[in-house]
């Protein structure tokens, strides 16, 4: 069940005021641009910029008044779970890992190298001369392919 919260404009003012919009749109599942659209919307004025950085240097800006306004319609924002939030990642998670796993999604690697360009053949040259570091991985030099990789995958690596 999704647990709602209702705000006055009031009380969304003082927590846009006493806590940063990320945070604070983290706790209600929504963007921080979202949540200031939502302020926007019921004429709620929101930090500027940097706000919370001149405060904590002890130089904020003075925050502006409340507005009053006809709308009084009660603001609902939906709390996030830490449990809903795990569960949507990991379902996320199992439909990338599933897609991945599609014969039509999988990487296919020659078994020879055919044609190399110049800079996999001076990739090839200056790993085959390189002296592996103490986990036996070997790196290209700088200026070369960005290769780090075992003497054993070197071969695939540069096909």
């Amino acid at each position: 069940m999704k647990e709602t919260t209702t705000l006055t404009r009031e009380e969304l003012y003082e927590l846009v005021w006493s806590t940063p919009m990320s945070s604070l749109a983290t706790k209600y599942a929504i963007s921080d641009v979202g949540l200031k659209k939502l302020c926007r919307r019921h004429h709620i004025p929101t930090p500027p910029r940097g706000y919370w950085a001149q405060q904590e240097a002890g130089n904020a800006p003075a925050r502006p008044r409340l507005p009053t306004t006809q709308n009084r319609s009660a603001i609902v924002l939906r709390v996030a779970t830490t449990d809903e939030h795990v569960a949507g990642l990991q379902d996320a998670l199992t439909l990338a890992i599933e897609e991945a796993k599609r014969p039509e999604n999988r990487v296919r690697v020659p078994d020879r190298l055919r044609s190399p360009s110049e800079p996999v053949r001076e990739a090839k040259e200056l790993l085959d001369a390189a002296t592996p570091d103490d986990l036996g991985i070997l790196e290209s030099p700088p200026g070369c392919l960005d290769i780090r990789v075992s003497r054993a995958q070197l071969p695939r690596a540069l096909r």
